[in-house]
């Protein structure tokens, strides 16, 4: 479980972390369709670039049982053998979100994450309302940071009730850093 930690350093690079949050603005929070030939049979996966840095977003969920998932997202640079940075992570919807379904939740967490994309999922700490024609939509999202990288929590409430929740663990290993 993650503890509530104020961050004591930053977990990646800026201009590693600046790519990072575009990517996962353009992709997932964007509504972005997955691409057709995903590299591991089975998965979803969502890909961006700026000539410097890949972003591959690559999860899978079971058709059979809606509302949960689980994913790895990797950093590259050509230049570099390792990964610059991967963050492993899963959830999805609780109850009272499946009987709203996933186009409902994860439309609000799209939203969320696009408002947020900086801070969110970085091992910091995030909270957020709206309100709209189901309610009132709180979102939080609370990390820590460690020597080896970083965690995070987050969650979904509809008017007090929890419809969705996610843990994320990320880890930067670009060299000198």
């Amino acid at each position: 479980m993650v503890r509530e930690r104020v961050a004591t350093r930053e977990v990646l690079p800026q201009s590693l972390r600046e790519f990072y949050t575009q990517a996962r603005r353009h992709t997932f929070a964007a509504g972005v369709a997955p691409v057709d030939d995903p590299l591991i049979y089975g998965s979803r996966e969502l890909r961006f670039d700026n000539g410097i840095y890949y972003y591959y977003d690559r999860y899978f969920d079971n058709p059979q049982r809606r509302g949960n998932f689980a994913g790895i997202e990797i950093v590259t640079n050509p230049d570099y053998i390792v990964p610059e940075a991967v963050y492993t992570y899963g959830g999805g919807l609780r109850e009272q979100g499946l009987k709203l379904g996933e186009e409902v939740v994860y439309a609000r967490l799209q939203k969320f994450l696009r408002e947020n994309a900086q801070t969110a999922r970085f091992g910091g700490k995030v909270r957020s309302v709206h309100g709209d024609e189901y309610g009132g939509w709180e979102y939080q999202c609370v990390g820590e940071v460690s020597p080896w990288g970083w965690a995070d929590v987050e969650f979904i409430n509809l008017n007090g009730k929890l419809v969705y929740d996610f843990q994320g663990q990320g880890i930067c290993l670009q060299p000198g850093f």
